[in-house]
């Protein structure tokens, strides 16, 4: 008797732990593996398998695979989404190597679209319905769609943002429910200088008449004139004149980065190196023209090519690949552009650039109004981009301006175009910028404030003439 109870008591105690046993694996198990074990792994394409963007049960799209994305821009913009659809593609190319296409909205709709701006997509025309302020955004998930929304400068905006703060190592998640918000300016560390040389409001307005949609400089916030004259009698040169903008020293026509005394003066791109940033000189002029030889050599006299040749060559030997210089004499210009701008901003501790357009100068000394068009366009692709990529890089100042003005352009009252000089004149050029602080420059300036506002950014408050 005793012996059947003890036995009857052994199974009872094996059957709780049996039971008990069962309990903890089922309690601290992973539910996807009595998923696979039951379906044979079908669970696995929840997430990491997708052709493109896998959209969770969540409020977020986690986009695995951007290379299936195209992104795509309002056909008829006059706007910037077109350049920052294109510094997107690059940018992702340059840190993903995957190549994304770019196509207007007028390209046969697709699953997995980034939109930027104002695009016929119902994404896009869903975001334009909501109300916006100045330097509002909206970056939001939509399906499998990913929409970056602004108005006017805020398209590039948006793109920037997206760059800035979703896309790097990791998968690229993008909220469904996110709301609009501001855009982030930041403290500047950076500068970006763009000149055209010889270009006044009026060359600005013979293009937007002839074929140009808009001038993308006027989309920044921040518009004033520059005063251009030099020491010397009469029009500046533009020797004097790019000296006052890369050195903060007025100085006599003719002298490259030196004083009225011909002393060499320090530049701006000078200083920056000096700190360890990277810089670059760019011109669709040959590099020994008086505007890039300012930022890159010092002489009192601008028709010295074989010196100032000589000079430059001693700075890429001296800073290596700290420097990028690049002159092209009038052929496209725009993969040395795209490459200083990748160069200066990689693996960079902060960057100075110089971009010169030289030609519209050289063919408003003729009255050539057609190929003034041309360059003025040409400048304008430039700003275009340039803006697309200071929205990614919110620490970086950007000046738009000219060295002075040539031709005498003038609108007359017919609302015709007429030169009435060869040569340079007195007339105040424009002057658009970006970037925190440079709201300063909304009235007229002399040009050696340009200078003088650089170099505060790159620390040195005591630069330039007094």
């Amino acid at each position: 008797m005793k012996a059947k109870l003890m036995k009857t008591r052994i199974l009872a105690l094996l059957l709780v732990l049996f039971m008990l046993t069962g309990t903890f694996y089922a309690c601290n198990s992973d539910p996807k593996d009595a998923g696979n074990a039951a379906g044979g792994g079908a669970g696995e394409n929840a997430a990491g398998e997708n052709s493109a963007g896998s959209e969770s049960e969540s409020d977020i799209l986690a986009i695995i695979n951007i290379q299936d994305y195209t992104i795509i821009y309002p056909k008829d913009s006059i706007g910037l989404e077109q350049a920052s659809a294109d510094y997107l593609s690059d940018y992702i190319s340059d840190k993903t190597g995957k190549k994304l296409s770019v196509a207007d909205d007028g390209s046969a709709e697709g699953q997995y679209e980034i939109l930027i701006g104002d695009t016929n997509r119902s994404s896009s025309k869903e975001a334009a319905g909501l109300n916006y302020g100045e330097n509002d955004l909206l970056i939001k998930a939509d399906g499998a769609k990913v929409v970056l929304y602004g108005k006017d400068l805020m398209a590039a905006g948006a793109v920037g943002q997206f760059i800035s703060q979703y896309i790097g190592d990791a998968d690229i998640q993008v909220s469904k429910s996110a709301g609009i918000v501001k855009f982030e300016m930041k403290d500047l560390k950076n500068a970006i200088l763009m000149i055209g040389d010889g270009m006044g409001f009026s060359h600005v307005e013979l293009a937007k008449s002839n074929g140009l949609a808009s001038f993308k400089a006027e989309f920044l916030p921040n518009k004033g004139e520059i005063i251009t004259d030099s020491l010397s009698s009469g029009a500046t040169d533009s020797a004097a004149a790019a000296t006052a903008l890369a050195c903060g020293w007025k100085t006599t026509n003719g002298y490259v980065g030196m004083n009225k005394a011909k002393e060499p003066v320090k530049t701006v791109r000078e200083l920056a190196y000096e700190i360890g940033y990277k810089t670059a000189i760019v011109t669709t002029d040959s590099l020994d023209g008086a505007t890039p030889a300012a930022f890159l050599a010092h002489i009192n006299d601008r028709n010295k090519s074989k010196e100032i040749y000589e000079q430059i060559d001693e700075v890429k030997a001296n800073e290596g690949d700290m420097v990028y210089v690049a002159g092209t004499s009038d052929k496209p210009v725009f993969d040395d552009f795209k490459a200083a701008l990748k160069q200066i901003s990689t693996d960079s501790k902060g960057f100075f650039m110089m971009f010169e357009e030289g030609y519209i100068d050289k063919y408003a000394h003729s009255n050539e109004a057609d190929p003034v068009v041309k360059c003025v366009s040409r400048y304008d692709e430039a700003i275009a981009y340039t803006i697309a990529f200071v929205m990614a890089h919110p620490d970086t100042a950007l000046i738009i301006t000219a060295d002075h003005e040539t031709g005498g352009l003038k609108i007359q009252d017919d609302g015709t175009f007429k030169f009435t000089s060869g040569d340079h004149t007195r007339v105040n050029v424009p002057m658009y910028t970006w970037g925190k602080g440079t709201e300063i420059f909304g009235s007229a300036q002399e040009n050696t404030e340009v200078a003088k506002f650089i170099a505060n950014i790159f620390g040195e408050s005591n630069f330039g003439q007094e």
